[in-house]
């Protein structure tokens, strides 16, 4: 989400936080978390180490690549803030 859709988002529900929140959270999961994740992926198939080309590699450096993870970590802790 933009800083234009925080703000718009911040206007029309009053700068109600959950809100903010909510929509952040949404644009995180709708679309950005597959455009953050799948040029790590193709860069790990395509990439200089042709030679360990197998799903299971992939699938470990994949979600223990530091990027990922805080990618997770960070989604995690807004669900859990959102819940309580």
């Amino acid at each position: 989400m933009s800083a234009l859709g925080v703000s718009l988002i911040s206007n029309v529900y009053n700068h109600d936080c959950i809100a903010i929140k909510v929509a952040l959270l949404s644009s995180e999961l709708g679309n950005q978390l597959i455009f953050q994740t799948l040029g790590v992926v193709i860069a790990f198939i395509f990439g200089a180490n042709k030679e360990k080309l197998n799903t299971k590699n992939i699938a470990k450096e994949f979600l223990l690549n530091p990027p990922t993870i805080a990618i997770f970590l960070g989604l995690l802790s807004q669900v859990c803030l959102l819940s309580a």
